[in-house]
């Protein structure tokens, strides 16, 4: 099972960051409930990470449309911030708040 999805989302209590299945969502621990009811049947566990691809994932959401009617305007990735958010489910919770670097 993976333990982080493509856009750095923990599926597990992570003390790493927030952005995490016990503080959004589900609000629980998917790995931990996965891992002890596997274990519970004699079955063996396993997590993978996947976050290689997460980069590009990130890249585009930091991109524009080339052409059209938004040609040259920033996905939201780029111009969000914490105060857009306010209210709204997603508050705090903008790209640059939970990755390591913003993508320029």
């Amino acid at each position: 099972m993976p333990w982080q999805t493509p856009d750095n989302f923990d599926t597990y209590n992570s003390r790493y960051h927030a952005w995490n299945a016990t503080r959004v969502g589900p609000k629980r621990d998917i790995v931990g409930t996965w891992a002890k009811i596997v274990r519970e049947r004699g079955l063996r566990f396993g997590v993978s990470n996947h976050s290689a691809h997460a980069w590009h994932w990130f890249q585009a959401a930091y991109g524009y449309d080339a052409v059209g009617d938004h040609s040259g305007v920033r996905y939201d990735a780029y111009r969000l911030t914490e105060a857009d958010g306010k209210g709204k489910w997603w508050r705090d919770w903008t790209r640059r708040s939970f990755t390591a670097a913003a993508i320029s």
